[in-house]
């Protein structure tokens, strides 16, 4: 399975903790960087290929990995101006032409998934989109995303409530035909600029998650990341294995 990792963000929210020279994917947990974690776990979830996005200190992301890591080859698709998280798959899936659905992730963030039960799903659904969701018990930061029974996305509602509701994860399997016929500029942000004003047009799937979830992005939720790595950087098929098959 192929994967876009974006990981071009200046991470400003989070200088103050990690410093002005390390890019966000690379802030340190548990003597690696998160993006290192997050890359494992995406091999043990079926990766075999992924290309990450990279615009901010790219030189130090892609000289730490190369063109491997675990079992997964590396590319890279460096911005010479940022794009925007829209931008940046579009332009990935450019460059890899793919030709079945894909999984999406963030550098910086980590869900535990079931990706190819997530993009199983994706298949079976006829979506060009498909969301990894969750829920929480205050959507005030994230924004609120809103299916039907059939788990069609019907609505974004941003910013969220504090109140429980589901949010994105930033985790998506996405054809390779996303945004053929839809008119989206070079630089765009993919939730502000395309998933939420093109709700409506492009068939988008829910895919609810339950397990893990962690945002690096904010220092609470880093220093939280670095408490916790213990916990969420097992693989969901480890702890499997450990409880003797039990989900």
């Amino acid at each position: 399975m192929q994967a876009i990792i974006l990981a071009g963000g200046f991470g400003t929210r989070l200088k103050s903790a990690i410093g002005e020279d390390v890019p966000k994917p690379m802030a340190p947990v548990g003597g690696e960087p998160f993006l290192a974690h997050y890359l494992r776990y995406l091999q043990g979830q079926g990766v075999s290929e992924a290309l990450i996005a990279l615009h901010h200190l790219a030189q130090t992301i892609s000289g730490y990995f190369g063109d491997s890591f675990e079992g997964i080859r590396l590319r890279y698709a460096v911005e010479e101006k940022p794009l925007g998280t829209g931008g940046a798959v579009k332009r990935a899936l450019a460059i890899l032409q793919p030709e079945a659905p894909l999984f999406v992730g963030n550098g910086d963030s980590f869900v535990e998934i079931d990706i190819r039960a997530m993009r199983a799903s994706h298949i079976r659904s006829g979506a060009a989109l498909t969301i990894g969701l969750r829920g929480m018990p205050d959507c005030s930061r994230y924004g609120e995303v809103m299916f039907d029974a059939a788990h069609r996305i019907t609505e974004f509602r941003y910013p969220g409530r504090a109140q429980p509701g589901m949010i994105s994860t930033g985790c998506y399997i996405v054809s390779p035909d996303l945004f053929a016929g839809n008119a989206v500029p070079e630089a765009f942000s993919f939730e502000a600029d395309f998933q939420r004003p093109f709700c409506a047009a492009v068939p988008m799937h829910a895919w609810l998650a339950q397990g893990y979830f962690i945002d690096i992005g904010v220092p609470e939720d880093y220093a939280r990341a670095q408490a916790e790595y213990r916990t969420w950087r097992v693989t969901a098929p480890q702890r499997r294995a450990a409880s003797g098959g039990a989900a």
